[in-house]
């Protein structure tokens, strides 16, 4: 006897969820400005990340690649937040200097410099997006701003426990 076959077919699971700007209620030339000036954080983020992973290879191989996957992440916001920026009437384009220095401290863990580096720069990141939040009534703005605040708290949590695994020891 042969074993009878499911009743449903195999579960696909669903691409992952990228908010859009589609419905974006309509043109808010203020609120544009506001994130102009977000903006180049993002990318600086995106390549701090990046940088810190350079940095955390060797010691953690595991935390390097978490953070490579913040930079990942970090990238799709910067995109997400362009097409924002475009839908508000708004420009782009605009250039970042970058400071990294100090994260290349040495000592027992030099990861724990790069990782209060990090807290710091979440942190940050975290209130400007709350301010934009803020200044925004339209249901997408917000809704995708939401969804880029939610990874930098999640990533906040992240950290927080990495720093502090390290620092007690």
């Amino acid at each position: 006897m042969q074993p009878s076959q499911p009743p449903f077919k195999k579960h696909t699971p669903a691409p992952p969820f990228r908010p859009t700007v589609r419905g974006c209620v309509g043109q808010d030339l203020s609120l544009a400005r506001v994130a102009e000036e977000f903006y180049p954080e993002l990318l600086a983020s995106s390549v701090a990340y990046t940088y810190r992973s350079l940095l955390a290879e060797e010691e953690d191989p595991l935390l390097a690649d978490r953070l490579d996957r913040f930079s990942a992440e970090d990238a799709e916001h910067f995109r997400m937040l362009g097409r924002l920026i475009l839908a508000l009437g708004g420009d782009p384009a605009h250039r970042t200097h970058l400071t990294l220095g100090g994260e290349r401290a040495s000592g027992p863990s030099p990861t724990s410099a790069l990782l209060k580096s990090a807290l710091t720069e979440e942190k940050h990141l975290i209130d400007r997006l709350e301010t934009l939040m803020g200044k925004s009534r339209d249901r997408v703005v917000r809704s995708l701003l939401s969804y880029v605040l939610e990874d930098h708290s999640r990533r906040l949590r992240f950290l927080e426990k990495e720093y502090a695994d390290r620092t007690q020891k």
